[in-house]
């Protein structure tokens, strides 16, 4: 990949941060982005290596998008010797 191309890639996944920085996700949903099981995700989260999910009510979590959209960014990153 360029550098050029890179740095279209960044703005790309920016650009979809943006748009989902408001948004939510359960954890069926987080799942199923990062390719993680309920216990992986549970045990990153007290490692303080996954994003922490915020309260919904009172038996109800859910995760930031942007959130999540900025883990796996650095997860790629990181895969590929740049972090």
């Amino acid at each position: 990949m360029t550098e050029q191309s890179g740095a279209s890639a960044r703005r790309a996944v920016s650009d979809v941060a943006r748009r989902s920085e408001l948004s939510i996700s359960r954890l069926p949903s987080v799942m199923a982005r990062t390719a993680l099981s309920r216990s992986t995700i549970y045990l990153q989260v007290s490692e303080g290596t996954f994003p922490r999910p915020i309260a919904l009510g009172p038996r109800a979590v859910g995760w930031v998008d942007s959130q999540i959209d900025d883990w796996i960014l650095q997860r790629i990153e990181a895969s590929r010797g740049r972090a």
